[in-house]
């Protein structure tokens, strides 16, 4: 069995670790490709460089296990393995238990089937997805939130944009993504009511690590636009060209249908 390994990778050089890279690249163009085209190749090529890092922490080197680790990625964000949306994936990855990569592989595919069946629903194809994310920008209500209440105001309002989900992840993977989205708001001067909000609807979305996520570059380009410096304008500027972003995988949606 083909057995993947970075350190072994970087020994066999740059042909080795290209050819690996180029297998990967075709599959997961194959997998989700709206959102590699929206990307483009180089930043690809970054989250497979992440991907097999991550995923050999775990003690996934077979390539089958890995490949599935790049899709989850694809799916749920780089750094899913730590994001308190998907606990079900820090548990079946650090489970001390004497299993196989295989299996452990098998269970983490069907707990992603799972949550694809109970946090979205039927209507689970990549358009339908993009649309949901569109729909939640647009209608979560920011009116009634408060610096004071931030928590609950959210809680609130995340359960009434995006129930199934909100109930599947459960209220306290939710209030976990919550304080790690005021953290990284205030880390990116998007300490305002709307900056704020924006930000954890950004993880939500795109997941908790979006804003370090090689398949989500434009967050970080965004965020180093020094000609805006104030909270609020930082906000309105990430909420523009996520919705930017969003249409681009749209668009790019189409005309794979097309085509």
């Amino acid at each position: 069995m083909l057995i993947i390994r970075k350190s072994q990778l970087d020994a066999l050089g740059e042909v080795a670790r290209r050819s690996f890279e180029d297998k990967m690249l075709d599959h997961l163009a194959g997998f989700s490709p709206s959102l590699v085209k929206a990307a483009g190749e180089a930043q690809l090529r970054k989250s497979i460089h992440l991907g097999v890092t991550r995923a050999g922490r775990y003690g996934l080197t077979h390539q089958g296990p890995v490949r599935l680790y790049l899709e989850l990625m694809l799916l749920f964000g780089a750094h899913f393995d730590t994001d308190p949306q998907y606990p079900w994936a820090a548990q079946l990855l650090l489970n001390p238990g004497p299993v196989s990569q295989q299996q452990r592989a098998e269970w983490l595919f069907e707990k992603a089937l799972e949550h694809q069946a109970r946090a979205v629903g039927p209507q689970d194809d990549y358009a339908s997805c993009v649309r949901r994310a569109i729909r939640f920008f647009t209608e979560l209500s920011l009116a009634t939130v408060t610096e004071e209440n931030f928590l609950p105001d959210m809680l609130r309002e995340l359960k009434k944009a995006d129930s199934p989900r909100f109930v599947h992840v459960g209220i306290e993977g939710v209030k976990s993504l919550i304080h790690r989205g005021v953290e990284v708001a205030r880390s990116q001067r998007l300490s305002s009511i709307r900056g704020m909000a924006l930000t954890l609807i950004l993880m939500w979305v795109f997941g908790h690590g979006c804003f370090e996520d090689p398949l989500q570059p434009w967050i970080a380009q965004t965020l180093r636009d020094t000609a805006t410096s104030e909270p609020e304008d930082r906000a309105r500027l990430l909420k523009t060209r996520a919705f930017a972003w969003l249409e681009q995988l749209l668009a790019y949606q189409a005309e794979g249908v097309r085509s």
